[in-house]
């Protein structure tokens, strides 16, 4: 670990719900660019995923190819995306600590309800992973790593996921 001081929690808590928030209210171009240019969103195909290169993944993106599938989704030509998933994230049991490489790692428990009309909302319970380099502003994602709860449940549509 790397003994460079943590920020405020404040400072974090704000950082993780914000992001969230952009999720909510549908500000995809602005989460994007939470991203750093190296940045990366997984979402394993398997609990305890390792190797994006080399395991099923959900979604395994790049900024560029995250970019280009939130286009899509809001283009209007996404037939799962129509009309749009309204969500709410919660986040729970907020964790940090430095990794190795004296990025900020942070934890939590995350659950995203989604609803679309006429049909049930759906709770999709995870654990997210953050990687972000803090060390000037903004902060910047290197790796957001969502571990679904239960990979064995039937999910209708997860082109919300995020």
């Amino acid at each position: 670990m790397s003994d460079r001081p943590l920020p405020p929690r404040d400072a974090i808590e704000e950082f993780v719900h914000h992001e969230a928030a952009l999720l909510d209210e549908r500000r995809l171009a602005e989460w994007v660019e939470l991203f750093a240019e190296d940045g990366r969103y997984w979402v394993p195909g398997r609990r305890g995923g390792t190797d994006a290169e080399h395991e099923l993944s959900i979604v395994y993106d790049d900024r560029r190819a995250l970019a280009s599938r939130l286009r899509w989704l809001t283009s209007g030509r996404a037939l799962a995306q129509d009309p749009p998933s309204l969500t709410l994230h919660q986040i729970t049991n907020l964790r940090m600590a430095r990794d190795d490489t004296g990025l900020l790692e942070l934890r939590c428990s995350n659950v995203v309800w989604e609803t679309r009309p006429n049909t049930a909302t759906v709770a999709v319970p995870s654990a997210a992973r953050y990687l972000v380099r803090d060390e000037s502003e903004p902060w910047r994602i290197v790796l957001k790593y969502v571990e679904l709860l239960d990979y064995g449940a039937h999910y209708e549509n997860l082109t919300f996921l995020l």
